[in-house]
């Protein structure tokens, strides 16, 4: 049973087979004595990526709200990171993250902080294990490029980047992108 006014989402298909979302409503309609009803079908391909977009920013900035408060009720520096590291891959559906930290006054070099975000432990255990050994410079790594640049950096592919020292071990786990963002405390 279907009430006239009322709106109902399908998918609708194109003649390439491609599908889209799609409005349908109905309405009665009078034209002299005769009752018409109207249909009406919509495209609200454009209304649903917005409402898309709307719900993430909505997640980024609750994301930014519990990074903010975590930062000024930290006790520490690294309990800080930690929750950082674990919203910021909860909220990006990532697998795995990981923090470095810089070696002394030089910063040319970096180090594994030990403090990790692994969905799946035993699936990582050995790239985390060899990361942790694994001191890495400001030439061939993720962090000194990030820290160079002071700014985030996106690897889509890591197994075409020759520089990415780490990028054998990576593959071998399934681990084909990278991010980085600087931290500055």
């Amino acid at each position: 049973f279907w009430e006239t006014g009322k709106e109902l989402e399908f998918t609708g298909k194109r003649k390439d087979g491609s599908e889209f979302p799609i409005d349908f409503s109905l309405s009665p309609a009078k034209n002299n004595s005769d009752v018409l009803v109207i249909f009406m079908v919509r495209d609200i391909t454009e209304q649903k990526q917005m409402e898309k977009l709307l719900i993430q920013e909505s997640k980024t900035i609750r994301l930014f709200e519990a990074l903010t408060a975590a930062a000024n009720e930290a006790s520490s520096v690294e309990s800080a990171i930690r929750f950082f590291l674990d919203q910021i891959c909860v909220h990006s559906g990532w697998p795995v993250g990981h923090a470095y930290m810089v070696v002394g006054s030089k910063k040319d070099e970096f180090v594994s902080s030990h403090i990790w975000h692994l969905d799946n432990p035993a699936k990582y255990n050995f790239f985390k294990l060899g990361t942790e050994e694994t001191r890495l410079s400001s030439e061939n790594s993720l962090p000194g490029r990030v820290q160079a640049e002071r700014k985030p950096i996106w690897i889509t592919d890591i197994g075409s980047e020759f520089w990415f020292q780490r990028r054998k071990s990576a593959g071998e786990v399934g681990i084909k992108a990278a991010f980085g963002f600087p931290v500055f405390v």
